[in-house]
């Protein structure tokens, strides 16, 4: 049988005879290393058979494994006292659960506690402003209920460039503010901009926030929408604070920003590619670090 599976995150085995786990190890870190060890001998019968690269070793966890030929890294589990078999390994990390106390009542009603969950995201969806989730490539992946308000694709090629979705008035400042929050990780509060809604003017000010998921790397962006009340025809013409660059303007700095954010881009995918190879030479030195930790 073959099949794709994770010794960190997915269930292991059981019941097995033989495990053959070449130059894997060498990969990981010292609790990784552990924490595989200790699947491999919940996964085997006991008396089971490890085998195991030339530069790796079963040492820990101390006494699950005994040497039967450490020159070609062969281990066998020991058994434990007891028939009952190995506690299963923690999973998803290397960190390890302290010896727990007497076991909890659970909790009443799980599905009433998914729903409270569910109905405190609606709740906020109704009270938060409209807003959309951007990626570092400024391309839209996730819009809110309500922000249908602010969008005005342009003709011609569809396209998922959030500044190229929003209403013409707002893509001068929304293009600046993302800038700011993926060059130079920074929250944005534009100016107010006025916004003709149905030919009703109100100000509209852009929120841009950069946003880091601890699970993922790649970087987001959140822009909220916060509208003002309508303001009346005199106002919006007496107001300099409101006042927007001509169409023209705008262009011609759109025009001026491209060539920078083309060598922004380049530049960032060489840093990229420079890091991936530092890390293909750190793990080269890990590995060259664990042959001389087992010839030692």
């Amino acid at each position: 049988m073959f099949a794709s599976h994770s010794l960190l995150r997915d269930p292991p085995f059981s019941r097995l005879d033989r495990i053959s786990c070449r130059n894997l190890l060498i990969y990981l870190d010292r609790n990784q290393q552990q924490q595989v060890c200790n699947t491999f001998h919940f996964a085997l019968n006991p008396g089971g058979y490890l085998f195991l690269g030339s530069s790796e070793s079963a040492d820990q966890p101390v006494g699950a494994f005994r040497t039967v030929d450490r020159d070609a890294r062969i281990y066998r589990t020991v058994a434990n006292s007891s028939e009952r078999r190995p506690p299963l390994p923690i999973l998803l990390g290397p960190h390890h659960i302290a010896d727990r106390g007497p076991a909890l009542p659970s909790m009443a009603n799980p599905v009433g506690n998914a729903s409270d969950a569910t109905l405190h995201r609606q709740m906020l969806e109704k009270i938060a402003p409209p807003s959309l989730l951007v990626d570092e490539t400024h391309r839209a992946i996730h819009l809110s209920d309500s922000v249908g308000r602010y969008l005005q694709p342009s003709g011609g090629p569809v396209s998922a460039d959030a500044t190229d979705m929003v209403r013409q008035e707002l893509r001068f400042d929304l293009r600046s503010a993302l800038h700011r929050a993926f060059e130079r990780n920074e929250a944005t509060l534009s100016m107010p901009i006025l916004v003709r809604f149905n030919g009703s003017p109100r100000r509209v000010h852009l929120h841009v926030k950069p946003v880091l998921n601890d699970n993922d790397p790649t970087r987001h962006a959140l822009v909220m929408f916060i509208e003002g009340e309508a303001i009346e025809e005199a106002d919006g013409g007496d107001d300099r604070s409101i006042q927007r660059p001509t169409d023209e303007t705008i262009r011609q700095l759109q025009e001026q920003l491209q060539p920078a954010q083309s060598r922004l881009r380049a530049t960032r995918e060489e840093s990229e590619a420079a890091n991936e190879e530092l890390r293909a030479a750190n793990e080269g030195l890990q590995s060259i670090k664990e042959e001389y930790r087992s010839t030692s």
